[in-house]
């Protein structure tokens, strides 16, 4: 049962918010201009981790994550005015499993999330005339914020409840770079995280690339695919309340961002 426990808990983190392909803002423009994208992000995962003296590795598939999906969300929310920038990345989902533990029942609840928010400042925005008379340009934008992890676990037994429940704070510093053609846009971003090297560190890149349709309709949408890399380290306490979570997801990205 407890190595059980571990993979439920595993998965309940399988599923994180990531940063989104997003239209370049006008850094000149002081009116405020407004991203929002729902999104999946497909993340395998693999690393360890351990509750009390139990440590176990877990290697796990998004479709292990998709059997026992209550229900979920993620969506990303961003703001410009002029250069200053601010977003929100969020997600929750829950999950539900039961197993058998010889004769008795087992029922488990995971409720978890990941949301993270912050500032940025457009410190470059150039454009480039090509050949054909496009224009192409390029957008440089270092970020800071914070990223808060819940998660949260109830085993259910022979009419008992045991309850594993985990949450931390990292303070993230990165970049995002963005390439916007007519049609399409690219976007790199990553960031580091973490209070400290040792017990509570992190750090993450995506690599995305965005195509926007060439319908006057749709002039404010952009359908993306990408790539993305977390790892993070959180470790606290000791005996029977120590808790280590060492893990990487990675995996594909999906969605669409509406800008207006």
């Amino acid at each position: 049962m407890t190595i059980h426990c571990l993979k439920k808990i595993g998965l309940a983190a399988a599923i994180f918010a990531a940063p989104v392909v997003t239209l370049a803002a006008d850094a000149s423009n002081p009116a405020w201009q407004f991203d929002i994208a729902p999104y999946l992000w497909a993340a395998n995962m693999n690393g360890r981790v351990g509750v009390g003296p139990v440590n176990a590795h877990l290697s796990e598939s998004f479709s292990d994550i998709l059997s026992q999906l209550n229900v979920g969300g993620m969506l990303w929310l961003g703001a410009h005015k002029g250069p200053f920038g601010l977003f929100l990345n969020s997600i929750y989902i829950v999950l539900s499993d039961d197993a058998m533990v010889g004769p008795i029942k087992v029922d488990q609840k995971t409720k978890s999330g990941l949301f993270t928010a912050g500032i940025s400042y457009i410190i470059l925005q150039k454009q480039f005339l090509q050949a054909n008379g496009s224009t192409t340009q390029l957008q440089l934008e270092p970020y800071l914020g914070d990223r808060y992890t819940l998660n949260n676990v109830r085993i259910s037994l022979l009419n008992r409840t045991i309850t594993n429940n985990h949450h931390w704070q990292d303070p993230i510093v990165g970049l995002r770079m963005t390439y916007d053609w007519p049609r399409w846009v690219v976007q790199l971003a990553g960031d580091v995280g973490g209070t400290n090297t040792k017990t509570q560190y992190s750090y993450n890149w995506a690599a995305m690339v965005g195509y926007k349709p060439a319908s006057p309709k749709m002039k404010h949408v952009a359908f993306y695919l990408g790539y993305r890399n977390l790892y993070q380290v959180y470790t606290t306490g000791s005996g029977r309340n120590y808790f280590n979570w060492n893990m990487r997801e990675l995996g594909p990205m999906l969605g669409v961002n509406f800008s207006f």
